[in-house]
């Protein structure tokens, strides 16, 4: 015969895994009828008479009756922000779910520099799951095992595929069971690296309510609650330099710290200017210098790497976050592949023959030049970088008076053009010693720039050339070879210099 019983009634209290609670029942030789805290953070009840002889318990669950859990669900809007626990006001429990091998949340653990190394002696484990889904910008985050992090994208979707469970121990979950919370608000303050600042945090024994500058030349903060025992940190977001004078005309201000690679977010333009020569972290006023270089070029932004090292390009604006933020820069300059990158507002109102922009204030025999300074010949020079007085850079500038007219004979007369470079293939061939006018040796010619001007109007030409101090270049294409190679500085006299032609055109007709 089969012994069939029926029940009746409900019961009292269930368990969150929805066992009855069996009241009264007995726990270390003592009775109880109702849940209880002991040795416990949360109310549990026994779900046999006897937990001293059965150990079968649970975590007592609300009164009202809990209706069944379906597999994915997106939690609803009243549940989902109940305040049991907080992190930094930020994140709420909203309870213990079950996993399996097959998580219901994808792990994260070990993907963060906040996820490193043994999650079970982890401090301060919560904050610190938080923080690496707060800068993803996930809704959801759990903690498995006392440590172990999870979370994902569609977090609020699947964290209680598996139902719930009271396995967790401590707001940080436990054996295959998820302590799971909600994301919630935005920080106070965020790092560069949009972290969240954690406050208070404490460094070096004292406790820190904000950004400080201490030690740093920036307002920084720990992203943790201890740096002395963590030692992670980050530049206060909005705290940067929020210019820099470079010239009267050409400021600059911070953009961020940004990763790089050896596939560069920004060209290298180290050693392509005179200006970026040699030990680039040994460099002087590396900033100012690589921000001329870049105005020079009409760049509007650039970046300073690891000290010093130089970077540029005319789409640097678009590039220049291609790898991320990054927090590795340091005085402004950069670090170890991390740009600080920089955008110029302005333009060089005063240049060089060269295009150099002119680097004003700079000082020259004890005094201190505003504007371009006249050389002895008439023309306006200018420093082209900020510590002149160590490196001597500077060039003729463009513009500004023009040299007269110089005759030389009743109805020629001849206008210089400008300084310009040469090469051994050269840009106007050379006459010199070709023809007795221009004979001997060239630097101790009297009259030189007669004499070559004389060789020219002889056979038409329409330009010459004056080299290194009286050298003679002619020819009947003169005129239109003579920039080939760019203009130079290195002219002096009126008679060149160095691989340096100072070209002149010809005006007039010989009077019969």
């Amino acid at each position: 015969l089969t012994q069939i019983l029926f029940l009746s009634g409900s019961c009292r209290r269930r368990t969150t895994s929805r066992y009855c609670c069996a009241f009264p029942f007995i726990y270390k030789g003592r009775r109880y009828n109702s849940c209880t805290r002991r040795n416990h953070n949360r109310p549990w009840c026994a779900t046999t008479p006897n937990y001293d002889r059965d150990r079968q318990w649970g975590n007592c669950g609300r009164r009202k009756p809990v209706k069944p859990v379906k597999p994915i669900v997106r939690p609803p809007r009243g549940q989902l922000y109940n305040n049991n626990f907080t992190i930094l006001n930020l994140a709420y429990s909203i309870g213990c779910y079950k996993d399996t091998r097959r998580r219901a949340i994808r792990p994260l653990e070990g993907r963060s520099r906040f996820l490193k190394g043994n999650y079970r002696k982890r401090r301060d484990a919560i904050r610190k799951c938080f923080q690496a889904a707060y800068r993803r910008g996930y809704k959801v985050f759990a903690l498995q095992h006392q440590g172990w992090c999870a979370s994902s994208r569609m977090a609020h979707i699947t964290y209680r595929k598996y139902g719930k469970s009271n396995r967790c121990r401590n707001g940080k979950g436990g054996p295959w069971a998820n302590d799971v919370y909600v994301v919630r608000g935005s920080c106070r303050t965020r790092t560069t690296r949009k972290n969240c600042c954690v406050f208070p945090f404490v460094y070096k024994g004292r406790r820190y309510s904000r950004c400080t500058r201490v030690n740093a030349a920036r307002p920084w903060c720990a992203t943790t609650s201890s740096y002395d025992a963590d030692k992670m940190w980050g530049y206060c977001e909005g705290h940067g330099v929020s210019f820099i004078k470079i010239t009267p005309s050409i400021n600059i201000r911070r953009v961020g710290c940004f990763r790089d690679t050896s596939r560069r977010a920004i060209p290298q333009m180290d050693g392509r200017s005179v200006l970026l020569r040699g030990n680039y972290q040994r460099r002087p006023l590396a900033i100012r210098k690589c921000a001329l270089v870049a105005a020079a070029r009409g760049y509007k932004w650039f970046g300073i790497q690891h000290g010093g090292w130089c970077a540029t390009g005319p789409h640097a604006g678009r590039t220049y976050a291609k790898y991320g933020r990054s927090n590795r820069c340091r005085n402004g300059k950069g670090g170890p592949w991390a740009n600080d990158v920089y955008r110029i507002a302005g333009t060089c109102k005063y240049r060089t023959t060269k295009g150099n922009c002119c680097s004003f204030p700079f000082v020259y025999r004890g005094r201190r030049y505003k504007r371009p300074a006249r050389a002895r010949n008439g023309r306006r020079w200018c420093a082209i970088t900020p510590d002149y007085r160590t490196n001597k850079l500077w060039g003729y500038c463009r513009g500004g008076r023009k040299s007269p007219p110089i005759r030389i004979t009743p109805g020629v007369f001849v206008k210089s053009l400008g300084c310009f470079k040469d090469t051994g293939r050269r840009a106007i061939p050379g006459v010199d010693g070709r023809y007795p006018i221009v004979r001997g040796y060239y630097r101790r010619r009297a009259d030189a720039l007669k004499k070559c001007a004389a060789v020219a109007m002889r056979f038409g030409y329409r330009a010459f050339a004056v080299q290194h101090q009286g050298w003679c270049a002619t020819g009947p294409r003169a005129h239109v070879t003579y920039g080939k190679y760019g203009r130079s500085n290195r002219c002096r006299n009126g008679k060149g210099g160095p691989w340096a032609n100072d070209v002149y055109r010809v005006y007039g007709k010989l009077l019969v």
